[in-house]
């Protein structure tokens, strides 16, 4: 099976032309899994917590004792802004560390929402700053984190302050796939945890902006739609996407004509 390099990380590709992935993919794609390396942060002596859907983890202003490792499901990150609309700034899948943003204060200064029915490890800070048996691994791996998520907010600032609307999410496709491959899931087809006005938060654009370029990039056969749904159908033309973008442009051809995306997909 042939590879493409994704933010200096192999990710496997599917046969050109393959169509639907394998039944086993599937399954794979279908059925939660208990991460490994989500129990590397949180040895079996912390305590576990489940959330449901839309239920709230931590809110701004709460008192701070706790950091939280995501075992199963995904939630995302708000944080108001000024002008008092909420920008969601990080989504975290298992393996992620939340709550780190709060270290060094007293209190969160963020809220983390479940965005599917999810199970977290709870590690008191006390534990991880105390240097006994327990506390100099789990350091250890808290500041592999640490270095990751720095690594990764830079990519997002990189992505939000250089890229065109049109880059950013489809940048942010390829990074979905690289992180659904590191879980041990399929990198070409994924369902989305998050809406579309999420993912317009996230990005800086608006939900009819990710409706469009959603349609212009299945339109181009890039990527398949169903609602939340996502299969890459061409991923090494996904990840030239920016670049065919700025050629076409260049040299003054109009790529396949941006579709409005039907009313029903809108809301996702």
């Amino acid at each position: 099976m042939h590879s493409i390099s994704i933010n200096n990380k192999m990710i496997p590709l599917p046969p050109r032309g393959s169509g639907a992935p394998p039944a086993r993919m599937s399954r794979r794609l279908a059925e939660p899994r208990k991460i490994d390396k989500a129990r590397m942060y949180a040895p079996a002596s912390y305590g576990r917590r489940h959330l449901k859907r839309g239920e709230v983890l931590y809110r701004v202003t709460d008192k701070f004792a706790s950091i939280y490792v995501v075992h199963i499901g995904c939630f995302k990150t708000v944080q108001m802004r000024t002008d008092g609309r909420h920008q969601v700034i990080r989504f975290d899948m298992p393996g992620d560390v939340m709550g780190f943003e709060a270290i060094g204060g007293a209190a969160h200064i963020c809220t983390a929402v479940a965005l599917e029915d999810s199970e977290i490890f709870v590690i008191p800070y006390s534990r991880l700053s105390y240097g006994g048996h327990d506390g100099l691994p789990l350091q250890r791996q808290f500041h592999k984190f640490m270095s990751r998520e720095i690594n990764r907010q830079h990519g997002t600032m990189l992505i939000l302050g250089t890229m065109s609307a049109s880059d950013r999410l489809a940048r942010n496709l390829l990074n979905l796939s690289e992180r659904f491959a590191d879980l041990g899931y399929s990198p070409s087809e994924f369902h989305l945890r998050m809406t579309r006005q999420d993912i317009g938060s996230y990005l800086g654009l608006t939900i009819e902006t990710v409706s469009r370029i959603l349609s212009k990039l299945q339109q181009a056969d890039l990527i398949a739609v169903d609602h939340r749904h996502i299969r890459i159908l061409d991923i090494v033309s996904l990840a030239d996407f920016p670049a065919q973008q700025s050629t076409d442009r260049l040299h003054g051809r109009r790529g396949p004509a941006p579709l409005t995306a039907p009313p029903h997909q809108t809301a996702d």
